[in-house]
């Protein structure tokens, strides 16, 4: 039990004589209640809480749980000052610490705790002060990628119990090829090719052990959504991919490293665009989503998205391929937690809902390719 009533009778300015005598108890009965060397009975702590203006559960609580002690952790990605949040797992027997810096409130996952650099730690080390219990970092699972249904996924298995609490880290594919290469991610999140030994070649050199499977979680259309300047020119010729060969139109681009950008470009030069004029004057998006926020709201005349996206902002959408999204799970990280996410990517409900969101839930829960290191 902790007693407030000091701290409280402090912040009211009151002297202990002052309170003693308006709860009717002696100096001394006071002093030792404020000590914790004698406990109030009910009627007591009743009439002390109502003198100071507050409620009996301000005044005696439980005592705070022990934090846990700090730990060092390898750190991923920026500080920004001297103390930033972070998100915390364990990951081949040592911690990783994910920078949050810059993370806008509310977005993104929450903290495990806070980083500092202190002196004697080796470079690109941290102490993290932990806000999460230490078997909750144990318990942390990783994923990093940036596709809208990566985020429902991780809330269905938070949602039902069973071991693993699945994180996600918003990153686009290359640099989530990159953490997973790092061993600073346990899972990773990319398109994946249509033939399974072209995405063996295309991950092999992001593994950070002698093998993966890659499982498939969905596939859905990729096309244009143009503005309504951009749609009555692209009705003179033809096919709205003309309008990305237009100098008068704005394009809204997704960043480097990004399947998005890699696709847009190839459409590019496919209806015979310089992608250099053309990325020289884009407006810079994040994700397919941000491509078609920026038409709805008139940044840009055409961008790149996929359907789902098109429908939530009530833009026409013109299909020009198709993309599979898989997830890169190395062998020497399966665990239950693995199992659990497999197992629930093979789901009736966790499908149901995926398709809710305009995804193809056909392929989900397969084992597209094993990668096997020579």
């Amino acid at each position: 039990m902790t007693c407030r009533v000091r701290t409280r009778r402090e912040q009211l300015g009151m002297t202990q004589k002052e309170l003693a005598a308006k709860a009717e108890i002696s100096r001394q009965t006071l002093h030792a209640i404020e000590m914790d060397r004698q406990s109030p009975s009910v009627e007591l702590a009743l009439r002390l809480a109502r003198v100071l203006t507050t409620h009996v559960e301000a005044l005696f609580a439980e005592a705070d749980p022990p934090r846990p002690a700090p730990i060092e952790a390898a750190l991923a990605g920026r500080l920004r000052g001297q103390v930033t949040r972070v998100l915390a797992c364990e990951l081949r027997g040592r911690y990783v610490a994910h920078s949050l810096a810059g993370q806008r409130t509310g977005a993104g996952p929450a903290a495990d705790g806070v980083a500092r650099v202190v002196p004697g730690l080796r470079r690109g080390r941290v102490r993290v002060e932990l806000a999460a219990s230490l078997e909750q970092v144990h318990d942390n699972l990783v994923i990093a990628g940036s596709v809208p249904g990566l985020a429902l996924l991780c809330d269905h298995l938070n949602r039902a119990p069973g071991p693993g609490r699945f994180r996600l880290l918003p990153r686009e594919r290359r640099a989530a090829l990159t953490a997973l290469a790092k061993s600073q991610v346990h899972v990773a999140g990319a398109a994946i090719e249509a033939s399974p030994s072209a995405s063996s070649r295309a991950f092999a050199r992001y593994l950070p052990s002698a093998s993966a499977l890659v499982i498939a979680l969905a596939s859905w259309d990729v096309g244009l959504v143009l503005s309504p300047q951009a749609r009555a020119r692209q009705r003179a010729r033809g096919s709205a991919r003309h309008a990305l060969a237009d100098p008068r139109l704005r394009l809204a681009l997704q960043e480097p490293g990004s399947a998005a950008r890699e696709q847009c470009l190839a459409l590019l030069a496919d209806v015979g665009a310089d992608p250099r004029d053309a990325t020289a004057s884009a407006l810079a998006v994040q994700g397919y989503t941000g491509a078609a926020r920026a038409v709805a709201l008139g940044l840009a005349d055409v961008g790149l998205c996929i359907a789902s996206a098109a429908r939530e902002y009530g833009l026409a959408f013109e299909p020009c391929m198709q993309e599979c999204f898989g997830l890169i799970v190395p062998d020497d990280i399966r665990d239950h937690r693995i199992a659990r996410m497999h197992e629930t990517l093979a789901s009736a409900a966790w499908q149901r809902d995926l398709r809710a969101l305009g995804y193809d839930a056909r392929l989900s829960g397969k084992e597209w390719v094993r990668i096997q290191l020579d």
